[in-house]
C-alpha cells in the first residue's frame, strides 16, 4: 500500500508542475492566444464532479482555455487571478493527500462556488 500511496503523491506533483508551468507561461504571453470566440467555450458543462479533485481541475482547465482566447488584457487578467485561485485549492487539496492532513471541505466547496461566481462575472463584462 505504501509504494502505492507514494506513486500517487509523486504523480500529484508532477501533475502540480504542469498545471503550474503551463499557466505561468499563460501569464507571460508565451502560450499564443487561440482564435475562438469566447461563446463556443461551453462552460454550462461544468456539472457536479465526483469528488474535490474532479472539480477543481475542470475548473482550471476551463479558465485556461478562456484566458487562452480572451484578447481583453482587463479580462485576462481577471481569469488568470480566478485560475489563480482554484491552483491553490488544488495544491491545498494535494498538500492535504500527500501527507495525509485534514481539509476543511465545505471552505473548499465555498471558495469553489465563489471562484465559479466571479468567472461568470467576469464572462459577461
Amino acid at each position: 500500500m505504501e509504494p502505492i500511496k507514494a506513486l500517487n503523491g509523486l504523480l500529484l506533483v508532477k501533475s502540480t508542475y504542469i498545471i503550474i508551468k503551463l499557466t505561468t507561461e499563460l501569464a507571460l504571453g508565451e502560450i499564443p492566444l487561440v482564435t475562438e470566440k469566447t461563446s463556443e467555450v461551453e462552460l454550462s458543462k461544468i456539472k457536479e464532479p465526483r469528488n474535490k479533485f474532479d472539480d477543481v481541475c475542470r475548473l482550471i482547465v476551463n479558465m485556461f482555455k478562456l484566458a487562452s482566447i480572451t484578447e481583453d488584457k482587463r479580462k485576462r487578467n481577471e481569469l488568470l487571478l480566478l485560475l489563480n485561485r482554484a491552483e491553490n485549492i488544488y495544491l491545498d487539496l494535494v498538500y492535504s493527500t500527500v501527507f495525509n492532513k485534514d481539509i476543511d471541505y465545505d471552505w473548499v466547496d465555498k471558495e469553489l462556488t465563489k471562484i465559479k461566481e466571479e468567472l461568470q462575472e467576469v464572462i459577461k463584462a
